[in-house]
């Protein structure tokens, strides 16, 4: 996407970060110069490289990131064509996910091919005000491996603003305990702790900074 961008215009823009492990990258032209960017996901050994397109003075140009910052630092060139990359970098240790930054903003600035500067600056998702959206239990499964009976729970991800799931049993006709913390995303487990001749059930729920969800319904099965 590129759109035109007023060249007195420096406030940074709030951009939309991406699914979890993919957040943004905003190349900004603030130069009087076409320059062709390029983005590294380190800074120094044999990096992935994201290329943008070429871009005019007084436009910007985002893209989905495609790769972890490795080493906490990542950095940026861009080329003009006639005088060689200028190029600049930036440490992410500071951030709460050094290899995930939620939004990267590369500004390029200067008059001339000759002057050329970036900067590269990091930005982060306010944190959530609610709890997530409680998740919807679809399936409770029984499998088989070498060790045993396995059961195999699933879910529906009904949010987008979670950061674990909490996945819990009842054994019998006893209470329900935790058995597994999730990353955000999950939408499945394989319990393998089970053994035959037992009713167990599942439930599970979402969690973020701002709280938990409700639980889900239950889903029941004898092995």
């Amino acid at each position: 996407m590129m759109r035109p961008l007023p060249l007195l215009t420096l406030v940074v823009l709030t951009l939309s970060a991406g699914s979890a492990g993919a957040g943004t990258i905003t190349v900004r032209n603030l130069s009087d110069t076409t320059l062709v960017p390029v983005f590294f996901d380190r800074c120094s050994g044999q990096a992935q490289t994201q290329t943008f397109s070429s871009l005019s003075p007084g436009f910007e140009q985002t893209q989905t990131r495609q790769y972890s910052i490795v080493g906490g630092c990542c950095s940026a060139l861009g080329s003009t064509g006639t005088n060689g990359y200028p190029g600049c970098s930036a440490s992410t240790s500071s951030l709460a996910d050094p290899a995930e930054p939620d939004q990267v903003l590369v500004t390029y600035s200067g008059t001339g091919p000759s002057n050329l500067t970036c900067a590269i600056t990091f930005s982060s998702s306010p944190p959530p005000t609610n709890p997530p959206a409680a998740p919807y239990l679809w399936q409770v499964t029984q499998g088989q491996s070498n060790g045993g009976p396995v059961v195999s729970i699933t879910w529906f991800d009904n949010s987008s603003d979670e950061s674990s799931f909490h996945l819990e049993r009842k054994t019998g006709s006893g209470s329900f305990q935790e058995i597994a913390v999730l990353e955000a995303d999950s939408t499945s487990y394989s319990d393998s702790s089970v053994s035959t001749g037992v009713t167990y059930t599942y439930r599970v729920r979402a969690c973020n900074a701002a709280g938990c969800s409700a639980y889900s319904n239950t889903g029941s099965i004898t092995l």
